[in-house]
């Protein structure tokens, strides 16, 4: 920030609180064209919400709505009912005191699609990559999610940008240009990702929106105690 002469580096405080309501999210991704899963939030103040009609899933995925990566994603998070992901959701919400997610499971890869520069992003094409996303247990294990029907759509998409854009240079457009209109709508600047998923069908699905990446409280708490011992290693 302070060689950008900036008040602060990344987007505001108010698109951080916008960017952690994943229904707020889902719903303006939704709007903007973009293919998004319907989404229910569920908080420790409250019961998760009634919904009547959840698409017709047979599937569905739960995890904690912050660090789901890093204290909450198992096995056990791909549940085959709704009433089971509700329960479940229900114990992630007394076990972390926080809310939990339900989305349907849809099979694919994870797209992780990075924005690193200065300002709002100019044009689809401007300083955005994308990577592909390996998911880990709480414990540290790669957490394998069988596909339906044997299809391993991990083998579709490959991991570096310029992999990706002579491989497929026509989802690799569709992705530049679902992350330029989210950042331009929601004023998202300097860094941020977007996670995507890539169904069998080759379709990339919203999935969320890290406005602060590798960035949060805990780990800002100890680099600042590391700072002021000399603890750094």
């Amino acid at each position: 920030a302070g060689l950008s002469e900036t008040e602060f580096f990344g987007s505001s405080p108010a698109v951080n609180g916008v960017c952690s309501n994943k229904m707020v999210i889902a719903a303006i991704s939704r709007s903007l064209g973009i293919p998004t899963l319907p989404i229910l939030q569920g908080n420790p103040d409250g019961p998760l919400p009634i919904v009547l009609d959840f698409g017709g899933a047979s599937t569905y995925f739960v995890k904690p709505k912050n660090l789901g990566a890093q204290i909450g994603i198992t096995s056990a998070s791909k549940q085959t009912s709704l009433s089971e992901a509700w329960l479940y959701g229900q114990e992630l919400i007394r076990q972390y005191r926080q809310g939990a997610i339900i989305q349907p499971y849809i099979s694919g890869t994870d797209l992780r699609a990075m924005y690193f520069g200065n300002g709002i992003p100019e044009s689809p094409n401007d300083r955005i990559a994308i990577y592909k996303v390996e998911k880990f247990s709480c414990d540290g294990q790669f957490v394998d999610i069988p596909e339906e029907n044997g299809v391993n759509v991990s083998e579709y998409i490959l991991t570096d940008i310029k992999d990706l854009k002579e491989y497929d240079p026509d989802l690799c457009r569709c992705i530049n240009q679902y992350v330029y209109s989210i950042a331009k709508y929601l004023r998202l600047k300097d860094i941020f990702a977007i996670d995507f998923r890539i169904d069998r069908e080759g379709i990339p699905w919203f999935f969320e929106i890290n406005s602060l990446p590798f960035i949060n409280r805990v780990s800002f708490e100890q680099y600042l105690r590391r700072f002021e011992t000399g603890e750094f290693y």
